[in-house]
């Protein structure tokens, strides 16, 4: 009998976009699933959407309904009455490939690893669907080197592309943490990657990211952001990385940079300065100057010498 796998959807006033998701969860190769819808307290026709589409399919189908409590909380609640033996949490307003889930779980199966996950590409409304123009195969990475990789962004991660084992979330306490509204992602990838020995990885993107622009990052203010970096402190100080201190000594202060990157293309440049003081960004710059990467260390050499100039050039080009 094929492991099922459980896919948890948190949703929240995504009525124009949870149809495309949910064509591509009915699409997919690997049948052996369930559909876990999380209604956080959504007030439009999102439910209604997902579950006209997954009963036209006679897709099996969850709905758990609670008061609105950010996408950490939906995730949580859907993992602990999810019935599959592996878990990915996606977002609604994406599109998966149809291979998807065949291809992150045949990964775990042929490494032996209860994590497995794949690239994503950036989409538009016009082209949610777009399939990868390349299959690759998947690799393995030990813990070492993809803790490396995650760092120096050499591979890009996002939590909606993970499949892992559901064992490993419960008995590795890897819960969302739901004090943090902003970057829970990257605070979740850092304790799953720190809790195996090692990953399997494929390159080839099938994973469809679409960002609108009332979604969390957009919408995101100062007091969201300071529960990231309250949650990323936290995180460097409860011993996570004792085993690298090479890796750990860094891991704040390049969330720092990112966090500020991010901020410039969604705040006015007296909120953008008012964060960057509230999270001591002097500091965490200045300890970035001994980072591993040349852009990383201009970058903060630029914001210590005049924090205004770093503002605008981040708010006028692309991040990468």
């Amino acid at each position: 009998m094929k492991p099922i796998i459980s896919i948890v959807v948190p949703v929240y006033q995504v009525e124009k976009y949870i149809e495309n998701l949910m064509i591509s969860i009915c699409n997919q190769s690997y049948k052996s699933f369930e559909v876990i819808l999380v209604n956080d307290g959504t007030e439009d026709n999102s439910i209604e959407i997902a579950e006209r589409i997954l009963r036209s399919r006679n897709v099996n189908y969850l709905i758990l309904n609670q008061e609105n409590r950010g996408v950490s909380a939906a995730r949580n609640v859907g993992i602990r009455n999810s019935n599959g033996e592996w878990i990915v949490c996606v977002d609604p307003d994406d599109v998966l490939y149809k291979d998807f889930l065949e291809i992150l779980l045949n990964s775990c199966i042929i490494y032996n690893t209860c994590v497995a996950f794949g690239n994503y590409q950036i989409v538009s409304m016009n082209d949610l669907f777009r399939e990868p123009q390349k299959i690759y195969t998947s690799t393995t990475i030990y813990q070492e080197d993809i803790l490396y990789s995650f760092l120096l962004r050499k591979i890009k991660i996002i939590s909606p592309s993970i499949l892992v084992r559901k064992d490993i979330i419960v008995n590795n306490n890897l819960w969302y943490d739901e004090d943090i509204r902003f970057s829970e992602d990257q605070h979740f990838i850092w304790r799953l990657l720190l809790s195996v020995d090692k990953v399997a990885y494929n390159k080839t993107k099938i994973y469809n990211y679409y960002i609108r622009e009332n979604s969390t990052m957009a919408s995101s203010d100062k007091n969201k952001i300071l529960t990231g970096y309250v949650g990323f402190v936290n995180l460097c100080n409860e011993n996570y990385f004792e085993n690298y201190p090479q890796i750990g000594k860094h891991v704040l202060n390049r969330w720092v940079l990112g966090a500020l990157r991010s901020s410039t293309k969604i705040m006015k440049f007296k909120d953008f300065e008012d964060l960057a003081k509230k999270m001591n960004y002097k500091k965490h710059f200045k300890a970035l100057l001994t980072f591993p990467d040349n852009k990383i260390k201009l970058l903060s050499i630029l914001a210590i010498l005049n924090l205004e100039s770093f503002y605008w050039i981040n708010n006028k080009f692309k991040i990468t």
